[in-house]
């Protein structure tokens, strides 16, 4: 037993030794960790004072150029250039606050500050992003674009089927925002599937954006996305383009149920008048989904003699779908619709 003193000894020395080491080794980790935290919060604060310097100085080459000058000072914009431009941060700082400007003034002011920008070289700046620059840059860039209405037709036609969606869809806001005519050109060149966000924001773009004359939405029914076709029909009917009814009366009988929910919705909004009288011959073979639609644009707009027609098909359909007949039926009032 004395003789494995000497062993227990060694070995407990070795814990303290480990133990030592490893409290040496998390003090440092702490205090290296609790630094890293102090610089960073410092480079931080340092950026953001950096940031409000540089806005204070283009906020007032910004007020001088559009409330006190008619026309651009060569000489102060090249002052501002090289004194406050030097970096790609600086210039992507002053042109997101060229952007928020844009996105509180109209008319003649915007001229102005795109004309601003182009003098700045800035336009440069944001096609060598869209040539060489990272995947975001690139969105970020394709927006700067957008808002500033600067022509960037051929740089972002070969980014409208990137890899990554938000470089896509921003390519596909650009086309519409900026087009004088035919903003869904585009579409011919598309490879990826639009997603239900992106047809949204694209309609959106449409109403609000786009200033030109109204385009011919039937040229993507024969598009071989799934997605642009639906998106075809749909402007269809939102924009009531009625002389389509024709063209689009033909997707009832297509293979997804998708496409053919969206043409019963473009046809109810158009009115168009046999579209009772087909959907009552198709709706025995339809899909659950489909024939749930079919039920609320007949209880809605049909006849009282559509909708006793309607009735008798009922007991051969899905459980759901009777269901949703009788609970949808006591909301219409039969003399309603006979009036």
């Amino acid at each position: 037993m004395i003789e494995l003193i000497p062993e227990i000894k060694n070995h407990t020395e070795g814990i303290i030794h480990l133990i030592h080491g490893l409290s040496v080794f998390f003090l440092i980790l702490v205090v290296s960790l609790i630094l890293r935290i102090i610089i960073l919060r410092h480079l931080k604060r340092r950026r953001a004072v950096r940031r409000m310097k540089l806005q204070d100085k283009g906020l007032k080459l910004i007020h001088i150029f559009l409330f006190e000058e008619t026309s651009l000072d060569a000489e102060i914009v090249q002052e501002f250039q090289r004194k406050h431009l030097r970096t790609d941060w600086r210039k992507k700082t002053f042109t997101d606050q060229v952007i928020e400007f844009l996105e509180n003034f109209r008319g003649e002011s915007t001229g102005k500050l795109k004309e601003l920008f182009c003098a700045l070289k800035l336009d440069q700046y944001v096609f060598g992003i869209l040539k060489e620059g990272k995947w975001y840059e690139q969105a970020v860039a394709i927006h700067y674009c957008s808002e500033l209405s600067l022509k960037a037709d051929d740089l972002i036609k070969k980014l409208l089927n990137h890899k990554y969606y938000r470089v896509r869809e921003q390519a596909y806001y650009y086309f519409v925002k900026t087009a004088e005519s035919n903003p869904l050109a585009f579409i011919e060149h598309l490879d990826h599937e639009l997603t239900m966000w992106e047809m949204i924001n694209l309609e959106d773009c449409l109403r609000y954006y786009y200033t030109g004359s109204e385009p011919d939405f039937s040229i993507g029914l024969s598009h071989p996305l799934i997605s642009v076709r639906i998106f075809a029909i749909r402007l269809i009917g939102v924009f009531n383009q009625f002389e389509h009814s024709l063209k689009i009366l033909p997707f009832l009988q297509a293979e997804k149920d998708r496409v053919r929910t969206e043409t019963i919705k473009a046809l109810s909004r158009l009115q168009y008048a046999e579209l009772h009288t087909h959907l009552l011959r198709n709706f025995p073979g339809e899909s659950p989904r489909v024939q749930d639609h079919i039920l609320n644009v007949i209880l809605d707009k049909g006849s009282y003699t559509e909708i006793k027609a309607l009735e008798t098909l009922i007991p051969g359909c899905h459980a759901q779908t009777q269901r949703r007949f009788e609970r949808n039926r006591r909301l219409v009032s039969p003399a309603h619709k006979i009036a």
